[in-house]
């Protein structure tokens, strides 16, 4: 999928190998993906050519980083988030209301799936769930989600925090696709329009 997305938008690609859990716990993934953040400044590229991002639980993370950059002042260019997981307290209602629609998280092992990942961290510490987080002078961020899944508050919500804050948000739901559908690049027309879509913002980022 990055690949696909680094050919639509022309931009080079760097996908961080950060450590998973539940061998590598919470916050081993974002201090990896801050770590490779850095190794690209260290490598002589600039904050202002960098555009970060993620899906799902990548997705989260993603957030998480650019909100610890931008209270560093060294914040992207731009950020975007697909189906992110934002609020690792459970609390959206789309997790119960889009139970049954949901195609690719079962929600009877999200806390199953939160707590490996965790292990005994509080949910709500401002590097688990970004729904918590400051994003001060953020740059813009796009979002996307699918109305029928799970986690589509986390979006939502996220938009909505991120906006209270004065940060530019482009967010699109779309209509009866699975969670992180872009996945499906080249099978699915719509994860083919998605990612035109992410790659349409990160051109237009560079235009500007």
């Amino acid at each position: 999928m990055l690949a696909a997305l680094s050919r639509l938008s022309g931009i080079q690609a760097c996908l961080i190998d950060y450590r998973l859990a539940p061998e590598h716990a919470f916050p081993s993934a974002v201090d990896d993906a801050l770590a490779g953040y850095m190794a690209l400044l260290d490598r002589g590229y600039a904050p202002e050519n960098i555009i970060i991002g993620g899906d799902s639980a990548g997705g989260g993370a993603a957030l998480v980083l650019l909100s610890e950059l931008c209270k560093r002042g060294i914040a992207p260019r731009a950020a975007f988030a697909l189906s992110p997981w934002t609020d690792l307290t459970l609390s959206g209602e789309s997790l119960r209301s889009n139970a049954k629609t949901e195609a690719m998280l079962p929600v009877e092992r999200i806390d199953e799936l939160r707590d490996m990942y965790l292990q005994g961290a509080d949910p709500a510490d401002l590097r688990a769930s970004p729904l918590f987080a400051d994003f001060p002078d953020c740059p813009p961020v796009l979002m996307q989600a699918s109305d029928s899944e799970i986690l589509l508050d986390d979006t939502c919500r996220m938009e909505a925090v991120l906006k209270a804050q004065g940060v530019e948000v482009e967010t699109y739901i779309w209509s009866g696709l699975p969670h992180v559908w872009q996945i499906f690049h080249g099978w699915l027309p719509d994860a083919d329009l998605a990612l035109l879509q992410v790659a349409q913002f990160i051109k237009a980022r560079f235009r500007t």
